[in-house]
């Protein structure tokens, strides 16, 4: 069985960023600037953890607001 592990693209990563200092929502970030020290798998975590709808809503989220759609 092989495990698959989330990456993310590198506006998805630039746009965690931005969600994390808008919400700190979780760990000891007492300060918008010690999310630049975050690793891409502790905000990967993060999102699953916090985002409603995990990872896969972050995603499309993302993706909507980089592609807005027409409707």
């Amino acid at each position: 069985m092989k495990v698959q592990v989330e990456q993310l693209t590198a506006n998805e990563f630039l746009w965690a960023k931005e969600w994390i200092k808008e919400c700190l929502p979780w760990r000891d970030l007492s300060c918008p600037e010690e999310v630049e020290e975050l690793t891409e798998q502790e905000i990967i975590s993060g999102i699953k953890i916090h985002y409603s709808g995990g990872i896969k809503q972050f995603k499309l989220s993302v993706e909507d607001h980089i592609f807005p759609s027409n409707s």
